[in-house]
């Protein structure tokens, strides 16, 4: 997995990373700013799990984003939402 990719984007990333990990505030991701070991500490803070577990969270989850699937799985959640501005976009 490429997290420079996740790192450059930022901006992107950390409403994707508000829907995995909830209890992360706005502050919290702003303070990450991309890096992985920030991230990885603030959800340790925020949930308590161990660091093995969060770290093989974090590699699912930037697999997940960076795979072939995600801008699908993207353009279905915009369609849910009733985002037809985005949807019309991306159709052809």
């Amino acid at each position: 997995m490429n997290w420079e990719r996740i790192e450059g984007s930022w901006d992107v990333f950390k409403s994707r990373v508000r829907q995995k990990w909830r209890r992360l505030s706005d502050q919290d991701l702003d303070a990450i700013a991309g890096r992985r070991d920030r991230l990885e500490d603030k959800i340790h803070e925020r949930y308590g799990f161990t660091k093995e577990h969060i770290r093989q969270q974090v590699d699912d989850w930037s697999r997940w984003q960076t795979s072939e699937r995600a801008p699908a799985r993207t353009l279905f959640i915009l369609a849910r939402r009733g985002s037809t501005r985005f949807a019309s976009e991306h159709e052809n």
